[in-house]
C-alpha cells in the first residue's frame, strides 16, 4: 500500500472499525504466509526461475526496483528478493518508455 497505508486504514477503520480492519491485515498476512510456504515447499532450482512482476518496468534496474519496494514494506516484492536470493531472475514486464 505504501505511502497511502496510513490514510486508507483511517478511512477503513473510520466506516468499518478497528476490529475490522485487524482483521483484514491479519487475512492478507495469512494469503501470503501461505504463498510463501507454498513457493518454498516447490523445491526449485532457482538459477532456472524467472519471477515475471507485473507492472516492473524492463529497464536493467529491476533488482534495484524489487528491493526497494521490498524494504518498503510490500509482501510481494519481500516474496521476489528472497527468491533472487536464492538465485532467481526477476524479469521486467512492461516497456520504460
Amino acid at each position: 500500500m505504501g505511502s497511502m497505508k496510513a490514510s486508507v486504514r483511517r478511512l477503513y477503520v473510520r466506516r468499518a472499525g478497528e476490529k475490522s480492519w485487524d482483521r483484514r491485515v491479519k487475512a492478507v498476512e495469512d494469503i501470503w504466509r501461505t504463498i510463501r510456504a507454498q513457493v518454498q515447499a516447490l523445491k526449485l532450482d532457482y538459477s532456472r526461475v524467472r519471477l515475471y512482476q507485473d507492472g516492473l518496468p524492463n529497464c536493467g534496474h529491476e533488482p534495484e526496483i524489487v528491493k526497494g519496494l521490498a524494504q518498503s514494506g510490500s509482501q510481494n516484492h519481500q516474496l521476489l528478493q528472497e527468491l533472487m536470493e536464492k538465485g532467481a531472475t526477476v524479469m521486467g514486464t512492461e516497456s520504460p518508455e
